[in-house]
């Protein structure tokens, strides 16, 4: 990558997908054997199911989205299907990296090649994470998890923003927004500078 990259900046985004199918199917994170948890937006679990159904052989789909539903037994399954339905289920977060190896190859293969921690170990230039504390579409967990995975990652954290925008309980909000819009204008002026 070098050469190719000056400086990487993220905002709201998720260091290892194994870590955010955990926090969507559970409810939470674990780090270092710490439990954070976090509170997701509501249809994320259906984004999840959907996307995940769309991984397997169309004629397992529809059969894999009736088990999560209860309307279908889940031992009727294909042998693939049923891993991830147990995946998609499960809601005990120390169980969930058990679960994805136990996935076809295929499916733990996608969860690897769309996870940044594969290539961070590549990543020659300075690096800038910043992430909300409450963001629901990412647990605040996988800024944890970059932090241990790139120490020499810049990080930063707001709490007033709800994954890239920013929510305001009244008019005095803006006040309190003030030390989070420092931040992001900090970030702002790191990436246009570099």
């Amino acid at each position: 990558m070098e050469g190719r990259l000056s400086r990487v900046a993220t905002l709201g985004a998720y260091y290892d997908l194994e870590g955010v199918i955990q926090a969507v199917t559970t409810g939470g994170s674990t780090v270092d054997d710490r439990y954070i948890p976090w509170e997701g937006h509501p249809i994320a679990e259906d984004v999840l199911a959907a996307g995940a159904a769309g991984l397997l052989p169309e004629e397992e789909q529809k059969p894999l989205l009736a088990a999560l539903d209860g309307r279908l037994d889940p031992q009727d399954l294909t042998p693939g299907a049923f891993a991830l339905y147990d995946l998609l289920a499960n809601e005990d977060p120390w169980r969930t990296l058990e679960l994805i190896e136990r996935l076809p190859p295929s499916l733990r293969s996608l969860i690897e090649d769309f996870s940044p921690s594969q290539v961070a170990d590549q990543i020659g230039v300075p690096v800038l994470a910043m992430h909300s504390t409450d963001d629901p579409l990412v647990p605040y967990a996988e800024l944890i998890r970059l932090q241990a995975g790139m120490p020499r990652a810049a990080t930063s954290t707001v709490q007033l923003f709800r994954h890239v925008d920013f929510d305001l309980a009244s008019p005095s909000g803006w006040w309190s927004l003030t030390p989070d819009l420092w931040k992001v204008l900090h970030l702002t002026n790191w990436i246009l500078v570099g």
